[in-house]
């Protein structure tokens, strides 16, 4: 909280974050990254792109450069075909290979 780059938000009264998350995520995205590039995965996510630069800000300036103001992306749940417990992706082989094992068809996105 002693940093000036950062700012800290806690529920008032009695509401809860996790009641209202999609609310509380707008309002910060609306009030401070109006004009920024902004990526929300959860902390047990795994950002892989293909066919483009392979760092977050690369990947902003690229899209900066194409005019673009979004980057659809989708969320695929995969699953390595052994114990929970087997280290994390290195990158090693493709990741196709490494979770093979992956949820069926959801919905498609609007």
């Amino acid at each position: 909280m002693d940093q000036g780059d950062v700012s800290v938000f806690r529920p008032v009264g009695t509401a809860e974050y996790k009641d209202n998350v999609s609310t509380w995520r707008q309002l910060i995205l609306d009030r401070f990254c109006d004009t920024a590039w902004v990526c929300l995965p959860d902390l047990d996510e795994f950002l892989y792109f293909r066919a483009v630069p392979s760092t977050l800000p690369q990947v902003a300036r690229s899209l900066d450069m194409a005019g673009e103001e979004a980057l659809m992306g989708i969320m695929v749940d995969m699953y390595a075909d052994g114990p929970i417990a087997l280290p994390a992706y290195d990158g090693s082989i493709p990741i196709r290979d490494a979770y093979p094992l992956f949820d069926g068809q959801g919905y498609p996105p609007h």
